[in-house]
């Protein structure tokens, strides 16, 4: 039988979501998406899928003034009304969609807003917005537990520079790619990871074409790429003691670009070795398909408009959302 009917490993982990900030709960439109799942691992069991991207990322969809207004939580600040899209949508290595691996809504309560960042440190990590990203990724593990054949890449922009999830790492065959804040420390080193792998010699470029949210081709720009493998500091949090954590850091950057135009510069973090330029080209190229999720946002806002829905019953607007979230897939397919 094939993997997506196989009997859940005992050591895949159960993930779940905060539910203190996400007042809306995941009811009928969890459905939409188990389904939408199953048959996303239907279709890379069927086409032997041996290299499966997956990219995670966040819009809003801001409902200030609509009928549902009144039921749904806050967002940038008190009277803006709306909700929060996170998608983790999976790609081929060639960036085609192949299907939306989940979607979850959230916004916030009025008591979260304009909390003091001392008073953030104080709450659990599974009480923090940040968790979101973990919580997929955990989630994804589990999914792909039985497809050891299937290399995936999970691929995170700097809000999911997270030290959780660079130790939540179970299977082999499951990586995370993230663009690095730059902040951290290497372990028993006054250096930052931006300057350790600043100071390794260039191992070669890579050319990267530039895209605007519309997906049009920009410009082209040429990468140099420097790669380390380094351990990073671990950090006491609240309850918690984080170890320190050896990762691939690649540090990708343009060191010409057109007059008035800010340079590229990605410092990504990875579970992957890279032993080769071979393997830091392809690393490299992987995250530069992480803008196929901003075209997809853009399909979904300005395509399907989804901010102009009247429901009233939050609910109904979540079921519409997801919806319209699997009809901009099939959009971006057809392009």
């Amino acid at each position: 039988m094939g993997g997506v009917f196989r009997k859940r490993s005992n050591n895949a982990p159960r993930s779940r979501l905060p539910t203190d900030f996400f007042p809306n709960k995941r009811i009928k439109y969890d459905m939409l998406l188990e389904a939408e799942r199953t048959r996303l691992l239907q279709t890379i069991e069927a086409q032997g899928i041996s290299l499966l991207l997956t990219v995670q990322d966040t819009t809003d969809a801001d409902y200030s003034g609509k009928r549902s207004s009144e039921y749904l939580g806050s967002m940038a600040y008190e009277h803006q009304k709306g909700l929060f899209l996170h998608n983790h949508v999976a790609f081929t290595p060639s960036g085609n969609p192949l299907g939306l691996f989940d979607q979850f809504h959230y916004s916030r309560t009025p008591e979260t807003l304009g909390t003091l960042k001392a008073k953030r440190k104080t709450r659990s990590f599974e009480e923090k917005e940040s968790y979101r990203w973990l919580a997929q990724f955990e989630r994804l593990q589990a999914a792909m537990a039985d497809f050891p054949s299937v290399k995936v890449v999970d691929i995170c922009d700097r809000e999911a520079d997270i030290q959780e999830l660079l130790q939540a790492r179970r299977y082999d065959h499951v990586h995370y790619l993230v663009r690095s804040r730059g902040d951290r420390k290497v372990e028993g080193s006054d250096l930052t990871i931006r300057q350790a792998v600043a100071q390794v010699p260039v191992l070669g470029t890579y050319p990267v074409e530039v895209r605007d949210k519309k997906g049009k081709h920009v410009r082209t720009a040429t990468l140099s790429v420097q790669v380390a493998r380094l351990k990073v500091n671990g950090r006491l949090t609240y309850k918690r003691h984080l170890m320190p954590t050896e990762i691939t850091v690649l540090l990708a950057s343009e060191t010409e670009s057109p007059e008035g135009v800010e340079p590229l510069d990605w410092l990504l973090v990875t579970s992957i070795e890279v032993n080769s330029l071979e393997d830091a080209l392809q690393v490299v190229g992987f995250y530069a398909l992480r803008w196929r999720i901003e075209v997809y946002h853009y399909v979904l806002k300005q395509g399907f408009q989804i901010e102009e829905l009247q429901l009233k019953a939050p609910q109904a607007l979540q079921n519409a959302i997801v919806l319209y979230s699997l009809l901009a897939l099939q959009v971006m397919r057809l392009r």
